[in-house]
């Protein structure tokens, strides 16, 4: 770098605007000076020489980015290129161009390394359903889940399959309410038009003597059988909060009516003793007024201790009856209804809780 002294040389004693420039000292300070030691004039001097052209300096940083200029005017169209299947053509291809297209499929690669993850995308929106595709053959197994597909369109419906199987039972449904109390047959005797007690009526059901058959042929003597009818009626009445134990028998506190000596009851034991061979009716009935455990109620009528005739309903509520012919051969025998329900039964709080009929019919 040139100091001061190069580039300004000494000054001859030339005045130019009352200034003398003979007055001043060479330093190497650029003017307008000021220094105590070369007492510089304070202003500026006059314009000096040109100097000769020094040499190129360093390339300087690049400035900033300017401004962008207009847009030139459109250039002509450029003549049409050849085409890659022309090139190949020229560079010795034989073939027509789809036979070129084919023969740049090469055989594929191995499979490359699996790259890296990239960061999730934000969610393009949903493009219309394509139509539905021809079935593909079915590819290798073991190949990764691809992602879900779109939903197909509605395919037509398919023909009935056949009969399934059987399924199993389901379980038993809720009990159901007690249907009310049906009427005995007496009592529809009497809705009927029937005047009199219900031993009148049963007695009734006997029916007249028919007429005298043909003589029969002489019978050996037969034993000694009593010719008027006799019988007994019993019953449980106003009694209240009657509950009778399973296998035990109902306890008729009750006769009603007597005829004859052939049937006797002992109303502490509920047992009823028939004391002369021959056959018997016996009508009995009940009315029950439910139980906690058992689905049923059945009494059961005995002829010497064992079951002969029953009355079984599926509710525990309700009125219950039963009939039975009995032919004794060796008297005594003796008669009892009991409960065979499996459970207490408990008696309806009514007039008349239980009755029974018994007497001879030949």
């Amino acid at each position: 770098m040139k100091n001061y002294n190069d580039i300004y040389p000494s000054y001859l004693n030339t005045s130019s605007d009352n200034m003398e420039f003979s007055s001043f000292k060479r330093c190497n300070h650029k003017p307008p000076c000021n220094c105590s030691s070369c007492n510089c004039p304070s202003g500026p001097g006059p314009i000096g020489f040109i100097g000769p052209t020094g040499p190129t300096g360093p390339q300087g940083p690049s400035g900033p980015q300017g401004d962008t200029g207009p847009t030139g005017p459109q250039g002509d169209t450029g003549s049409d290129g050849r085409s890659a299947y022309q090139m190949a053509v020229d560079a010795g291809f034989v073939g027509t161009e789809e036979e070129w297209l084919a023969s740049l499929v090469g055989d594929m690669g191995p499979q490359g390394v699996e790259g890296m993850p990239g960061i999730q995308g934000d969610t393009g929106p949903t493009g219309p359903t394509g139509p539905q595709g021809i079935q593909g053959d079915t590819g290798p197994s073991g190949g990764p889940q691809g992602v879900q597909g779109i939903q197909g369109i509605q395919g037509p419906q398919g023909d009935m399959g056949p009969q399934g199987i059987q399924g199993v039972q389901g379980p038993q449904g809720p009990q159901g309410n007690t249907g009310s109390d049906g009427r005995s047959a007496y009592q529809v005797a009497v809705d009927d038009g029937f005047v009199g007690t219900e031993v009148e009526w049963l007695a009734g059901l006997v029916g007249n003597t028919g007429p005298t058959g043909p003589q029969g042929i002489q019978g050996d003597t037969g034993p000694v059988t009593p010719s008027t009818l006799s019988g007994i009626q019993a019953s449980s009445i106003n009694r209240q909060n009657i509950a009778i134990n399973n296998n035990a028998p109902i306890l008729y506190d009750t006769v009603v009516n007597q005829v004859g000596n052939a049937v006797s009851y002992n109303v502490t034991t509920g047992v009823f003793t028939i004391t002369q061979n021959g056959i018997y009716f016996a009508y009995w009935w009940v009315s029950a007024n439910g139980t906690e455990i058992t689905t049923g109620a059945n009494f059961v009528l005995n002829v010497n201790g064992n079951p002969f005739s029953s009355g079984v309903s599926p509710n525990t509520t309700g009125h219950l009856a039963g009939t039975a012919l009995i032919s004794v051969t060796t008297a005594p025998a003796t008669i009892t209804v009991t409960n065979n329900s499996g459970d207490i039964i408990n008696l309806e709080d009514t007039h008349s809780q239980a009755s029974i009929v018994i007497f001879t019919i030949n």
